[in-house]
């Protein structure tokens, strides 16, 4: 017996297993964030067909304002933005989620409703669009998702609609400025064109999210920079985190409600030996229709 190679697979399998962890981690992380490209794409494409065709109204100068004008059936069969967050207590009572979804949801929720996360706040289960915050008022809603990871909460460039109009900026719009106005609007030189988008964050919980390298390293190391969940200069307030229970990092975070957990969904995991970021990207599908309107 050769006592000099007592070990060796364990040595070699410590040294392979680093790859293979990585690769799979990849497969897993590019597999679920095709699955949601095809899924947010497909809801594009649905629900901009199906603006096109609506009778909104005509004098609408972006795309939000059209959509307040819609006929009450456009929000009860295409899409309606209070089915983006729902407890299961407004599930009808003997009806599972899919159930539910297939029987009684707008076509444009059904299908988005594939890509939503379940949550459980007081005891409630909660489907939700993930990462998503409203930012609206007590009588406007507004649901967005932030665009990086250390986004101001009283910022709106750090925030993008869940829905967002094509080559409309909300920031910069004057009603009595025609260029500042929507392709939705029939007057501006778009002449009436529904073009969206649908924003959704992809959240890795195999990759932790990095700073970029400093200037003059190209490459860097992508392994000694991860972000840190109370690192002040991405925490939602200076002077707290948005975890109140963060503490002594655990060894362990669930990531069915820590993937997307924290006041603006940002999200949390452990690793290198602390609570860090996950990776994270915006994924966007777009779609453009002529609206097909007709006046005198």
């Amino acid at each position: 017996m050769n006592t000099q190679r007592k070990g060796q697979s364990l040595v070699e399998f410590a040294l392979v297993a680093l790859v293979l962890y990585l690769l799979l981690g990849a497969i897993f992380t590019f597999g679920h964030t095709l699955f949601v490209a095809q899924q947010v794409q497909m809801s594009a494409d649905l629900l901009a067909r199906e603006i096109s065709r609506q009778p909104m109204s005509a004098s609408a100068n972006y795309l939000q304002e059209g959509l307040a004008s819609a006929d009450s059936s456009f929000a009860s069969g295409i899409y309606d933005e209070a089915y983006l967050e729902v407890g299961e207590n407004e599930k009808p009572e003997g009806l599972s989620w899919r159930e539910w979804i297939d029987s009684e949801w707008p076509l444009v929720n059904k299908q988005l409703s594939l890509v939503m996360i379940t949550v459980e706040e007081d005891g409630v289960e909660i489907l939700r669009f993930p990462g998503m915050i409203d930012r609206g008022t007590s009588t406007t809603p507004r649901y967005q998702i932030a665009r990086t990871l250390n986004a101001d909460l009283d910022n709106d460039d750090d925030w993008v609609d869940i829905v967002e109009e094509v080559g409309f900026d909300p920031n910069e719009y004057d009603p009595s400025v025609s260029s500042t106005y929507g392709p939705f609007s029939l007057q501006s030189s778009a002449g009436g064109v529904v073009a969206l988008r649908i924003n959704y964050p992809v959240h890795s919980p195999f990759f932790t999210a990095m700073y970029p390298p400093a200037d003059g390293t190209p490459l860097g190391d992508p392994n000694v920079n991860p972000i840190h969940v109370d690192d002040p200069a991405t925490a939602v307030d200076e002077s707290a985190t948005e975890f109140s229970e963060l503490g002594a990092a655990p060894n362990y975070l669930d990531p069915s409600k820590n993937l997307y957990g924290g006041e603006l969904g940002l999200g949390r995991q452990y690793a290198w030996g602390s609570q860090v970021r996950p990776f994270r990207r915006i994924v966007s599908g777009q779609a453009i229709y002529r609206r097909e309107v007709f006046t005198p």
